[in-house]
């Protein structure tokens, strides 16, 4: 087991990452100091102009300096999360999250709401629907998140900023109103990515958290145990919380229709949503020269053609053409693994000795593995590319590496006995 982080440092490590959150979104609205790092001066820049034409529907794009602050986020910071899920998990990453952080704040300022007639947060209520539907919620707005990007703000830095802004009031209403990690568990646009990247466990993270004792801060209440040890004070925001017993959580969730689905429709949405630059644009060269991050007017492509393919705009205007594209990849790419799944139940379920529940985990790992590398081969690249040359494959192998590892160790887990 990795050894624990100290509450300080937890501490230290959440400022730094709500200060930085913040340093971005000013960025984005005020930055006169890196567009310097997009010019053919900088040479050791990775955003300085490589040369070549980047054609958007047979239109050559010019290359203007650019603030670096939408490039930095989705070339380096975004493309940084599912690695690090694997690695580290989704227990560590809970306890410094900025959003989840920000999340806390009206419990920290006494300004929670109380369930009726006790002093106790409230809460969604374990049957209730929100509790039932969260996986198809959180994908939901995971879906809606990545359309937003294709359309709003991939480029355009103040609706970028505007977005952040909306996501932190809406993330602190939530914590007003209910207690523990609501937000986190429920509608966290990012939950379902770093569910299937950490679950049933990273690689250097615990197998099995203990329920009982906290070994760092937590977002929930604690009490003093015996001998001044801390205990969660569980407020029961959810079943199975990720952050106490993650593991336990993935198996007795793992027959969940829902979470199945959703893991076969990630596939898809990652497909979808990088393929969409090719068919937006006519060729790989615009998405791999990153000029979608930082080209002015992106507001003003909605009404625009939405597709360009064997050399012809199709008039489908961009506001349609982005969600049919990703809907569409997510349902079929939900369609051919239910379908496989089903096929091969079906005629495995007869034979002696056959575990579903055992298959269909070494199923869902097969499937992470194919979605981290069907990421990973696109996202960063635009950035990598501008490194020296082994940069780019060198990342290549870290990720089969990690991946490859990861899957290693996952297939050899079997159900937890007190999951049963």
């Amino acid at each position: 087991m990795p050894t624990p982080v100290s509450n300080a440092r937890v501490r230290w490590l959440r400022r730094l990452f709500v200060g930085a959150w913040l340093a971005l979104i000013a960025s984005l609205l005020w930055d006169p100091f890196t567009p310097w790092l997009t010019t053919a001066q900088a040479w050791f820049s990775p955003w300085r102009p490589l040369g070549g034409t980047v054609l958007v529907q047979g239109r050559a794009v010019p290359w203007e300096p650019y603030p670096i602050a939408t490039q930095l986020l989705w070339g380096v910071v975004v493309p940084l999360i599912p690695l690090g899920m694997m690695v580290f998990g989704l227990e560590r990453w809970g306890r410094v999250c900025p959003l989840s952080t920000l999340m806390q704040l009206p419990g920290r300022l006494g300004l929670q709401r109380r369930a009726p007639g006790t002093r106790r947060p409230a809460t969604v209520g374990r049957g209730g629907w929100l509790a039932r539907h969260y996986w198809y919620v959180q994908f939901g707005l995971l879906f809606a998140f990545l359309c937003g990007r294709l359309l709003f703000y991939n480029s355009d830095r103040f609706s970028l900023a505007l977005f952040f802004l909306l996501l932190i009031a809406l993330a602190v209403t939530v914590g007003a109103l209910y207690g523990g990690k609501t937000w986190c568990n429920h509608l966290c646009p990012m939950a379902p990515v770093q569910k299937i990247f950490s679950q049933p466990g990273s690689l250097l993270g615990p197998v099995r958290q203990p329920l009982a004792v906290a070994p760092a801060p937590r977002p929930c209440p604690t009490v003093s145990g015996p001998a001044g040890a801390p205990v969660v004070n569980c407020v029961g925001c959810a079943g199975h919380c990720p952050d106490l017993a993650g593991a336990d959580g993935y198996w007795r969730d793992l027959a969940s229709p829902a979470r199945r689905r959703v893991y076969f429709g990630y596939l898809g949405l990652v497909l979808g949503f990088y393929g969409y630059y090719f068919l937006y644009s006519g060729n790989w060269g615009y998405y791999l020269s990153g000029a979608w991050a930082h080209t002015q007017g992106q507001l003003a492509e909605l009404t625009r053609p939405g597709f360009f393919i064997a050399g012809h705009a199709i008039a489908v205007p961009k506001w349609l053409a982005v969600p049919l594209t990703l809907g569409g990849a997510v349902l079929l790419a939900v369609l051919l693994l239910e379908g496989g799944w089903s096929l091969w139940r079906a005629r495995r379920a007869a034979r002696r000795g056959w575990d579903a529940r055992l298959a269909l985990h070494r199923l869902l790992c097969g499937v992470v593995f194919c979605t981290i590398n069907a990421y990973y081969l696109f996202s960063g690249r635009p950035t990598l590319r501008g490194l020296p040359g082994p940069a780019e494959a060198m990342m290549t192998l870290l990720v089969l590496g990690v991946s490859g590892w990861w899957l290693w160790k996952s297939l050899r887990r079997r159900p937890e006995p007190a999951a049963g």
